[in-house]
C-alpha cells in the first residue's frame, strides 16, 4: 500500500506535459484513479503509444461510464468533459465503436457530448467515412437536437448548424429521393 501511496503523491502534482516520464503502471494509475483530471487525456495518449489495446479499453470505460461496467476506473470523477476526451481518442482510432455507442445512447447523450460528436462527424463529412455514414444515423443525430431544452440548444446551436451544413448535400439528396 505504501508504494501506491507514494506513486499517488508523485502523480498528484505531476505536470501534464511530462507524462512521457511515467511508467506504464503510473500512467494507468493516473487514468484509473483520476488523480489529476487534467492529465488523464495526456496519459491516455501516452499509454496508447505504448499499449494501444489497454489505452483503448480504458478510454472506452471512461466513455461508457455505466456503473458496474466500469471495472478499473474511479467512476466517481468521470464527468462529461473527460468522456469527451475519451470519445475524441476513440473516434480517431475506432470509429465504428463510436457509431455503435451513439446509436445505443442517443436518447441519453449529454449536450456537451452531443456537440463533441457533431464536431467530430462534421470534420469527417467530406472524407470517405463521412460520405459513407448511413442517412438514418445522420437524421437520428439531427433529430436528437429537438429534445434538448432551450439553454442546451443555444449551447449546441453552432455545432448543430455546422453538422447540418456539412451533410446538407446528403440530406437534400435523400429528401429528394424520398
Amino acid at each position: 500500500m505504501e508504494h501506491k501511496d507514494n506513486t499517488i503523491s508523485k502523480l498528484l502534482f505531476h505536470d501534464c506535459n511530462d507524462v512521457r516520464e511515467l511508467s506504464d503502471e503510473e500512467l494507468e494509475m493516473l487514468i484509473c484513479e483520476i488523480i489529476d483530471i487534467e492529465a488523464v487525456g495526456f496519459a491516455l495518449d501516452e499509454l496508447y503509444k505504448r499499449n494501444p489495446e489497454r489505452a483503448m479499453m480504458l478510454a472506452k470505460q471512461i466513455l461508457e461510464n455505466s456503473g458496474d461496467e466500469v471495472k478499473y476506473i474511479n467512476a466517481e470523477y468521470i464527468d462529461v468533459y473527460l468522456q469527451a476526451t475519451a470519445l475524441n481518442m476513440i473516434f480517431s482510432r475506432d470509429r465504428q465503436y463510436i457509431i455503435d455507442f451513439i446509436t445505443k445512447n442517443i436518447a441519453d447523450l449529454d449536450c456537451y457530448l452531443y456537440t463533441t460528436i457533431l464536431d467530430e462527424l462534421s470534420a469527417e463529412a467530406k472524407q470517405t467515412f463521412g460520405k459513407n455514414l448511413d442517412y438514418t444515423f445522420i437524421k437520428t443525430l439531427l433529430n436528437r437536437y429537438d429534445f434538448y431544452d432551450k439553454a442546451e440548444k443555444e449551447k449546441a446551436d453552432e455545432n448543430y448548424k455546422w453538422f447540418l451544413s456539412s451533410y446538407s448535400e446528403r440530406i437534400i439528396s435523400e429528401n429528394i429521393q424520398n
